[in-house]
């Protein structure tokens, strides 16, 4: 939001100086982020006119040019091609620093003539206005040759910008941050109805008809009809200064006057050329099924039956609250207009504005809630402003107004409670007097022995709701810094531990980077087009005003978006990828709409070239060693945990596939991705050429009961010989090998140390449904150093249990 100093006077009588009026916002929370005061770099200018041009006699290009500053004839070469006898224009004599370059201008010989300073131009001068970029800047006729550049055209005003927090749209006018500092005690607040004309007398009856379709949406409008103006007037040079320094261009006087009330008072309001539209009826309702519009911008909107418009014969002429359109735009030549002010429900103004993404005063403002009870007295101030300006006759004000809908808050605050919340402890009359200064109205003021205040909120605080909110404004103008200095309380126990999730979350980010993976963080959406090939696609989770069109649904798994970092990654000829995320993905079922998820994917190869051994590229074992390193530093024996490959996502191999379950519930998944997704789905436009293997981990179900599923014991060295002893059973192919490996490890869980599969075989010699699977079993005891009948006997536990549980023979070697 931004200002000038002599803009807020209009609305504070105030001997405060600048730093102390900037250093005030601050503490009330308006952050003052920067303060422009060209006042000093512009001093020197002064406002010549030229009286004579001679053409120069070594250069084509150049004019000797006389020119009166008002003190004394110069001469002058310019070069400039709008130069002409009697135009006003910018001098700098010599001494003058020139703001663009910053260089002292100096008496100088140009091509053998003597110039005696410069005309200037708006870049020489660095002014944002856009109206004159061939040459120097040309001042208005009425300009007062010799006076000074600076105080003739408002730059001796610095312009304030500060930072409006969205709580806060009544900060969004001068008005709202005068009435601020007059709470502050910076000044005397000039009340809009002591000191505005807040009403109109009507010298006509329009016949012009509203009717309000869109009731909920739509609770007052206001329109008057203004014949015969002049809006080709010159606005008056106080209100030039103000629009200009703010960085508002001028369009014409009925624009640049709501411009000013819009920036005055917060209040956005909107005028139509009366003679564009096709008949007498203004309706606000719901536009059409793909209506369009082409807006004030120039740019085309496509509309849904969500957009509050203005239309007139079924015609468009405004997005409510947002921007008109091109069709009723005011021009110079408009000599009768309409003046509309409206209140319309600001989530409906958001959630417009952000679908067609578009950015106007009127929208910002609109979609922070405007104070309803300033609609009429802004209308008349703009009409007063009008016919003062640019003439006409007003018409009789056509209203429709559904006051029902705004009842007044009101709140009970006690007296202690500031010093219950802050430790100051504040007379009730000082507390009645911060309050009553920011517009609080106090219903039992006159009640001594009360310690509670009733209290109506104003109607321009629509972010005042609870007794805590009564604190902090009694403490912004109070101030911050008598808050007391109190050292922290220590009783001397530790701190309380993380909650599990988090100690898990922590856990598994050490972990993955331990194994090579780089973590990343990616949006929690992803492109509507690619869910088919991830999820079954659910309306319900479809983005209705998303932040872009290739991120418009919430994504169901994070895969598809570390693939997109690996397609990235790729197309900068990265191919050794590891990333890892963590993060929520998104569902729509009766028990669970959210879940935090660990997803991981690895693509490329292991190692880096180098001439000593053959390269390899990452495989579903070394995914699934990485899933079991996790799994172990989270306290789960992956031995409790069983392996399935029957369940396998759509996007993963359904033959390099399988899924952990720890009990009956399924903990997480690895795999590789299906090779006909890289191919199919563009990421980035890429197509991934590399095998890409996954796991993921749903962190919610974690952590399971240790008591029930295990957790990780000392390791046990034992000084005694351990042997091996291998075994190949003859089984079907269905029977997953770790099975085997558990069922041998039960047989004897004190000396089965390890087994290890390190043989699968699948030939001519067994029958074509089944396979061999050859094993390796350590064993070893603490006590004591095994002996052969003790080895036998377990050998021959282990080829019974296995033949039998499973229907395996034992292989002949």
């Amino acid at each position: 939001m931004k200002f000038t100093l002599k803009w807020l006077k209009q609305f504070l009588v105030t001997d405060a100086n600048l730093i102390d009026i900037t250093q005030a916002l601050t503490d009330l929370g308006l952050e003052v982020e920067s303060i422009i005061d060209r006042s000093v770099e512009l001093k020197d200018f002064i406002i010549a006119e030229i009286i004579d041009i001679k053409p120069h006699p070594n250069a084509q290009k150049l004019k000797i040019c006389k020119v009166n500053s008002g003190t004394e004839i110069l001469q002058i070469v310019c070069g400039a091609s709008n130069v002409r006898v009697g135009l006003k224009v910018v001098l700098a004599v010599p001494g003058t620093k020139i703001p663009n370059g910053n260089f002292a201008i100096k008496a100088t010989s140009i091509r053998g003539i003597t110039s005696d300073g410069m005309l200037c131009s708006e870049e020489e001068l660095l002014l944002n206005s856009n109206d004159n970029n061939n040459g120097i800047m040309e001042l208005p006729p009425t300009a007062t040759v010799g006076d000074s550049f600076t105080a003739a055209f408002g730059y001796d005003d610095p312009v304030i910008q500060i930072n409006v927090t969205p709580n806060r749209g009544d900060c969004l006018g001068i008005y709202g941050i005068a009435r601020e500092l007059h709470a502050k005690g910076l000044g005397k607040l000039q009340l809009v109805d002591d000191n505005f004309k807040t009403s109109t007398n009507g010298h006509f009856k329009s016949n012009i008809k509203l009717k309000i379709s869109a009731k909920d949406t739509c609770s007052l409008f206001i329109i008057t009809e203004i014949q015969d103006i002049n809006n080709a007037c010159s606005i008056p040079s106080w209100l030039q200064h103000f629009l200009r320094n703010v960085g508002l261009k001028s369009i014409s006087s009925v624009v640049d006057i709501t411009n000013y009330i819009c920036y005055s008072f917060g209040y956005p309001i909107h005028a139509y050329a009366k003679d564009k539209l096709s008949n007498n009826e203004i309706e606000v309702r719901k536009a059409y099924a793909n209506e369009s519009i082409i807006a004030l911008n120039h740019q085309s909107y496509k509309l849904d039956t969500e957009d509050l418009v203005v239309s007139c014969s079924n015609k468009v002429i405004a997005l409510a609250g947002i921007i008109g359109t091109l069709d009723s735009k005011c021009k110079s030549e408009t000599k009768n207009i309409i003046l509309e002010t409206g209140y319309f429900l600001a989530d409906s103004i958001m959630t417009t504005g952000r679908k067609l993404n578009i950015e106007s005063d009127a929208r910002y403002r609109f979609e922070r809630q405007v104070d309803y009870n300033m609609a009429s007295k802004v209308h008349a101030i703009a009409l007063n402003l009008i016919t003062s300006i640019c003439g006409g006759k007003i018409s009789e004000t056509v209203v429709y107004d559904d006051a029902t809908t705004t009842p007044a808050k009101t709140l009970e605050f006690p007296i202690n409670e500031f010093e219950k919340k802050t430790g100051i402890r504040l007379t009730k009359s000082t507390i009645i007097n911060i309050l009553g200064n920011l517009g609080f109205t106090i219903s039992n003021i006159a009640d001594d022995t009360s310690s509670i205040l009733k209290l109506e909120i104003p109607s321009w605080r629509s972010d005042i709701a609870i007794k805590e909110d009564i604190v902090e404004e009694l403490l912004r103008v109070y101030g911050y810094k008598f808050l007391p200095e109190v050292p922290i309380k220590s009783n001397n126990q530790s701190f309380t531990a993380l909650p599990s999730k988090q100690q898990n979350i922590l856990t598994i980010k050490r972990v993955a980077a331990a194994c090579g993976y780089n973590e990343v963080i990616t949006w929690s959406f992803m492109n509507s087009k690619i869910v088919k090939y991830f999820s079954t696609y659910n309306e319900e989770l479809k983005i209705l005003n998303p932040i872009s069109q290739e991120l418009d649904y919430m994504r169901p798994t994070i895969i598809p978006n570390l693939l997109e970092a690996i397609a990235k990654n790729q197309a900068r000829s990265l191919k050794n990828q590891a990333f890892f995320e963590i993060g929520p993905v998104f569902s729509k079922t009766e028990t669970c709409n959210e879940q935090c998820m660990l997803a991981a994917v690895k693509c490329g190869n292991k190692e880096l070239m180098h001439p000593h051994s053959s390269i390899s590229q990452w495989n579903i074992f070394d995914i699934k060693a990485d899933l079991e390193v996790i799994l172990f530093e989270l306290g789960i024996n992956i031995e409790n945990c069983k392996i399935i490959d029957t369940t396998a996502q759509k996007y993963y191999h359904p033959g390099r596939f399988g899924s952990i379950m720890l009990g009956k519930t399924c903990i997480g998944c690895f795999g590789e991705i299906h090779p006909e997704i890289l191919s199919q789905v563009n990421f980035c436009g890429i197509n991934i050429t590399n095998r890409v293997i996954a796991l993921e981990l749903n962190i919610d179900l974690l952590p399971i009961k240790k008591s029930q599923y295990g957790y990780k014991k000392p390791i046990m060295i034992s000084n005694y010989q351990h042997i091996e002893r291998d075994f190949a059973f003859v089984m079907d192919k269905c029977i997953p090998a770790s099975e085997i490996v558990t069922s041998i490890k039960q047989v004897n869980k004190h000396l089965i140390k390890t087994v290890e599969v390190f043989d699968v075989y699948t030939g001519d010699k067994i029958d074509n449904n089944k396979k061999s699977l050859a094993l390796r079993v350590t064993i070893q005891s603490n006590d004591q150093t095994l002996t052969e009948p003790i080895i036998k006997e377990l050998s021959n536990n282990i080829i019974s249990k296995i033949e039998k549980k499973f229907n395996a023979v034992l292989r002949d070697h």
